[in-house]
């Protein structure tokens, strides 16, 4: 049998160190999506009665990574929008950011043909004009997430 580079021949299979590589990968993945989901599960206990502010569902039959912890503000309801929020959350050295630009909103696609999802409306320009993802490290104490909420919950109790 030919030997090949990284690889201990065992009879007809390879096996070596790689394939318990994937296996702890897929181990310490499926660890960091529970971390995730436990953050996500920890901002959306905290801020679900706040006013205008919603998180993404989680569509039924299916489970989210929540890799993203992903809301959306409703100005009216909040009385602040989302880049009011994200401000105020930089000026207490935490990081948060607007949804991803659609791609039909990009420069580099400037004059393609878009097309919308109903006329003259469309989900992803709607997530972006209101979404913000909040910090949603695997690595988050609860102090850190008190921290976000707490400044949350004050720009929309003002």
């Amino acid at each position: 049998m030919r030997k090949i580079r990284g690889y201990e021949p065992v009879g007809r299979i390879t096996c070596d160190k790689n394939v318990q590589f994937l296996v702890d990968g897929f181990t310490l993945f499926s660890e960091r999506v529970a971390q995730r989901r436990a953050v996500f599960e920890w901002y959306d206990e905290a801020l679900s009665g706040v006013p205008g502010v919603a998180f993404m569902p989680e569509l039924e039959g299916s489970k989210s990574n929540r890799w993203l912890t992903a809301l959306t503000v409703n100005t009216e309801k909040a009385g602040v929008s989302h880049l009011e929020m994200i401000e105020a959350l930089a000026a207490e050295n935490i990081e948060a950011r607007p949804v991803w630009k659609p791609l039909h909103l990009q420069l580099v696609f400037e004059g393609t043909k878009y097309y919308p999802h109903e006329g003259g409306w469309n989900v992803s320009d709607e997530l972006f004009c209101y979404g913000l993802c909040l910090p949603a490290g695997s690595n988050m104490t609860k102090e850190e997430l008190e921290r976000v909420i707490g400044v949350i919950k004050t720009m929309i109790s003002k």
